[in-house]
């Protein structure tokens, strides 16, 4: 039972990790309102409460939902969209992005 505890928390704070670019301490703490020092704790073994469980499987839930949805307008949009209005958008998405890294110091790896 332990070893299940354990595998469970580890691929939580994996998918986690995985899903939003391997976040600093301080974006993790951020996004799920869970202090620094826990963060830090868990992400070196500490056990996990259940209530910080249930936020790290929110975010990576929502992330997936989030992610499907966007795939699904992108594929539409590229669909219907003229090559100039594409290249707006592309153009746009990667400002955004460069201020994201900039702000946060942590690249996005795609």
């Amino acid at each position: 039972m332990n070893q299940t505890k354990n595998y469970l928390q580890e691929k939580t704070l994996r998918d986690f990790y995985q899903k939003y670019n391997n976040p600093t301490l301080k974006i993790v703490s951020k996004l799920t309102g869970i202090q620094m020092t826990r963060v830090f704790r868990l992400s070196n073994g500490s056990k996990m409460k259940l209530e910080e469980y249930e936020i790290f499987k929110r975010l990576i839930v929502e992330e997936r939902a989030e992610e499907s949805e966007l795939t699904n307008l992108i594929m539409k949009f590229e669909k219907i969209a003229k090559q100039s209005s594409i290249d707006q958008v592309s153009n746009l998405l990667t400002r955004n992005i460069k201020i994201w890294e900039l702000k946060n110091n942590n690249p996005v790896i795609a």
